[in-house]
Protein backbone atom coordinates (compact mmCIF):
# COMPACT_ATOMS: atom_id res chain seq x y z
CA UNK A 1 0.00 0.00 0.00
CA UNK A 2 1.81 3.48 -1.15
CA UNK A 3 0.98 5.98 1.17
CA UNK A 4 1.35 9.75 0.72
CA UNK A 5 2.82 12.39 2.78
CA UNK A 6 1.65 15.75 1.88
CA UNK A 7 -0.64 18.56 2.73
CA UNK A 8 -3.99 16.83 3.50
CA UNK A 9 -5.79 18.42 1.48
CA UNK A 10 -3.06 18.05 -1.73
CA UNK A 11 -3.39 14.81 -0.73
CA UNK A 12 -7.61 15.22 -1.21
CA UNK A 13 -6.90 15.90 -5.18
CA UNK A 14 -4.78 13.66 -5.50
CA UNK A 15 -6.94 10.76 -4.54
CA UNK A 16 -9.59 12.30 -6.21
CA UNK A 17 -7.87 11.97 -9.43
CA UNK A 18 -6.27 8.52 -8.97
CA UNK A 19 -8.56 6.05 -10.21
CA UNK A 20 -6.23 3.32 -8.36
CA UNK A 21 -7.09 4.99 -5.19
CA UNK A 22 -9.66 2.59 -2.89
CA UNK A 23 -9.31 4.49 0.56
CA UNK A 24 -8.56 7.73 1.50
CA UNK A 25 -7.72 8.84 5.53
CA UNK A 26 -6.97 12.66 5.86
CA UNK A 27 -4.95 13.17 8.97
CA UNK A 28 -5.20 17.06 10.34
CA UNK A 29 -7.24 18.24 7.32
CA UNK A 30 -9.06 21.69 7.04
CA UNK A 31 -12.76 20.88 6.54
CA UNK A 32 -13.07 23.83 4.62
CA UNK A 33 -10.97 26.64 2.38
CA UNK A 34 -13.79 29.09 2.55
CA UNK A 35 -13.47 28.84 6.31
CA UNK A 36 -9.59 29.30 6.11
CA UNK A 37 -10.45 32.50 3.95
CA UNK A 38 -13.23 33.46 6.25
CA UNK A 39 -11.17 33.38 9.32
CA UNK A 40 -9.06 36.71 10.15
CA UNK A 41 -6.05 35.18 11.95
CA UNK A 42 -6.14 32.11 9.94
CA UNK A 43 -2.47 29.91 9.95
CA UNK A 44 -2.37 28.08 7.04
CA UNK A 45 0.17 28.45 4.92
CA UNK A 46 -0.85 29.95 1.60
CA UNK A 47 -0.01 26.84 -0.24
CA UNK A 48 -2.57 24.84 1.42
CA UNK A 49 -5.31 26.72 -0.96
CA UNK A 50 -5.77 27.37 -4.63
CA UNK A 51 -5.53 30.78 -6.51
CA UNK A 52 -9.36 31.47 -6.91
CA UNK A 53 -10.56 27.88 -5.93
CA UNK A 54 -13.67 29.03 -3.90
CA UNK A 55 -14.72 30.26 -7.27
CA UNK A 56 -15.17 26.92 -8.34
CA UNK A 57 -15.22 24.68 -5.48
CA UNK A 58 -14.35 23.87 -1.74
CA UNK A 59 -12.89 21.16 0.31
CA UNK A 60 -16.51 19.67 1.08
CA UNK A 61 -17.22 19.36 -2.55
CA UNK A 62 -13.83 16.94 -2.57
CA UNK A 63 -14.72 15.34 0.31
CA UNK A 64 -18.23 14.09 -0.86
CA UNK A 65 -16.25 12.96 -4.33
CA UNK A 66 -14.33 10.79 -1.95
CA UNK A 67 -17.36 9.13 -0.39
CA UNK A 68 -17.20 6.13 -2.54
CA UNK A 69 -13.38 5.89 -1.30
CA UNK A 70 -14.05 5.24 2.22
CA UNK A 71 -12.71 8.44 2.99
CA UNK A 72 -12.03 9.62 6.80
CA UNK A 73 -11.04 12.75 8.23
CA UNK A 74 -8.74 11.65 11.61
CA UNK A 75 -8.39 14.80 13.79
CA UNK A 76 -9.10 17.71 11.31
CA UNK A 77 -7.77 20.57 12.15
CA UNK A 78 -9.44 24.18 12.31
CA UNK A 79 -8.98 27.35 10.05
CA UNK A 80 -6.25 28.62 12.45
CA UNK A 81 -4.02 25.30 12.27
CA UNK A 82 -5.45 24.05 15.88
CA UNK A 83 -7.19 20.52 16.52
CA UNK A 84 -10.56 20.83 17.53
CA UNK A 85 -12.84 18.95 19.47
CA UNK A 86 -14.18 16.19 18.64
CA UNK A 87 -18.23 18.58 19.12
CA UNK A 88 -16.55 20.98 16.92
CA UNK A 89 -15.54 19.00 14.09
CA UNK A 90 -18.87 17.12 14.06
CA UNK A 91 -20.82 20.59 14.06
CA UNK A 92 -18.29 21.85 11.43
CA UNK A 93 -18.87 18.79 9.61
CA UNK A 94 -22.26 20.02 9.82
CA UNK A 95 -22.63 22.89 8.80
CA UNK A 96 -20.65 21.97 5.45
CA UNK A 97 -23.17 19.05 4.72
CA UNK A 98 -21.14 16.52 5.44
CA UNK A 99 -21.82 13.37 7.11
CA UNK A 100 -20.57 13.05 10.80
CA UNK A 101 -19.19 9.29 9.41
CA UNK A 102 -16.13 10.96 7.58
CA UNK A 103 -14.92 11.78 10.91
CA UNK A 104 -12.73 9.00 11.78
Amino acid sequence: MARVFAHADVAALAALLDERVRQVTLKHAPISWREMAETEMQAWPLSAMLPYVLEHFDLPDVYRALAPKRLSLVRPLSAEAKAMQRKTALAKLHAAGLPARLLG
